[in-house]
């Protein structure tokens, strides 16, 4: 393994032994860890849009809490950060273009924050998009760039299929502006919301209560205003004939034989795992067949991050490999993402009315991953699977999801609900 600055990529597997005679499937895990920050240096410059859905349901205490987040969010800015605020019901309106945080640039978002009121519908792409392009403006080399969308209601205006508006976030995130999404309460689409986060290499929120909304926006802007690692991105070169599953939701892409994963900006020395199945062919009369992996980002300073590493697996006749020991903590934290994707897509299901059909992805996939799951996962996943059967209520299926969301990328830290 190869590192800069702390910058570290790691690949590990639960056993590296493969069978000769047959294809073998692997589970891997891939952890990148971005460098401490450095309190000598300052950092990068924030480039960013608050989004605020002003529709009518947003009246009364949400909105209340919504400008009071916005309010401490300027507070902790800096001359050298930009902001935007954009809100939307059925017409978008950019209530402050992008402004620098010096003393009358506060003064202007505040007044504008102060000014927001709830009217109709919800035009959700139209908001989302035009804080996009506000950031996007304004982009400079060294700035950190992200769009912050809150809403409490269901996309009613605009475009509205999650799978178009998960390819534009895509896309943005390609170019730099990333997206994170908070969705307040019981009315939002919670997989459209999740779908905008994932593929905006940006984080998700499910805020149950009004009241949590400013201590959120403000771990978001911690997350933000940390970020020592950015736009980190993997590439790991496959041998012939590998077929790879990439677990967990993360935005990847796979050019011929190079897997390109993007775990998006990394925090003060956090480290992120990303979870791989792979089927592994076999031998074609090498001894070993090796996974090799390069990992680069931009620094604190602006400068060039880059990490490799490579992972060998050694061909044994089967019986050898039956007989080789396992890592139970690896293979334990895999079947945790495997279950959370089940779960999101049995919720879907379920949503959808279709809770036979959810109930049984459940069962299948608790079968599947059963041996390597503790009594109280397996118990809790249990119930989930009745509950879908018998028809979830909003609010469980919202904690639910969330649940998932944070199992499947490992983010104990994400927020509660």
């Amino acid at each position: 393994m190869t590192t800069s600055s702390s910058f570290t990529i790691i690949l590990q597997t639960e056993c590296d032994r493969i069978a000769s005679q047959t294809p073998t499937q692997r589970v891997v895990e891939l952890r990148v860890c971005a460098p401490p920050a450095q309190v000598s240096i300052a950092r990068a410059p924030l480039n960013l849009a608050l989004v605020i859905d002003r529709s009518g349901s947003m009246s009364g205490h949400k909105l209340d809490f919504v400008k009071q987040a916005a309010r401490h969010i300027v507070s902790l800015l800096t001359p050298a950060d930009r902001v935007a605020l954009v809100s939307f019901d059925d017409q978008v309106t950019v209530d402050a273009p992008g402004t620098h945080m010096d003393s009358a640039g506060r003064d202007r978002l505040n007044q504008a924050i102060d000014r927001l009121e709830a009217g109709n519908t919800t035009n959700l792409s139209g908001g989302w998009m035009q804080g996009c392009h506000l950031v996007a403006e304004h982009q400079t080399v060294g700035s950190l760039n992200r769009v912050l969308l809150l809403t409490d209601g269901l996309a009613n205006r605009g475009i509205t299929d999650e799978e178009e508006l998960g390819t534009h976030a895509r896309e943005l995130a390609t170019r730099g502006v990333a997206t994170s999404t908070f969705g307040v309460g019981m009315g939002f689409n919670e997989h459209l919301l999740e779908t905008m986060a994932n593929l905006g290499s940006g984080n998700f929120y499910f805020i149950a209560e009004p009241a949590d909304i400013p201590g959120i926006f403000a771990r978001e802007f911690t997350e933000i205003a940390g970020v020592t690692a950015r736009g980190v991105e993997v590439v790991i070169d496959l041998p012939a004939h590998v077929h790879v599953e990439v677990m967990g939701g993360w935005r990847h892409e796979l050019a011929g034989s190079r897997l390109h994963l993007f775990p998006g900006d990394l925090t003060n020395a956090r480290e992120q795992e990303i979870y791989l199945k792979l089927l592994l062919p076999q031998s074609t009369g090498d001894a070993v067949l090796e996974l090799h992996a390069h990992a680069t980002a931009q620094s604190q300073q602006n400068t060039p991050l880059s990490a490799a590493t490579a992972l060998t697996f050694t061909y044994a006749d089967s019986d050898v490999v039956a007989a080789a020991g396992r890592d139970a903590g690896l293979l334990q934290r895999a079947a945790r993402v495997a279950m959370s994707d089940e779960t999101n897509r049995a919720l879907r299901l379920e949503r959808q009315g279709r809770r036979e059909e959810a109930q049984v992805a459940m069962q299948r996939a608790l079968q599947e991953n059963l041996p390597n799951l503790p009594p109280e996962d397996v118990e809790r996943l249990e119930g989930i699977s009745y509950r879908m059967h018998r028809g979830m209520q909003e609010d469980d299926r919202k904690s639910v999801q969330y649940d998932a969301y944070k199992a499947r990328r490992r983010r104990e830290d994400s927020g509660n609900h």
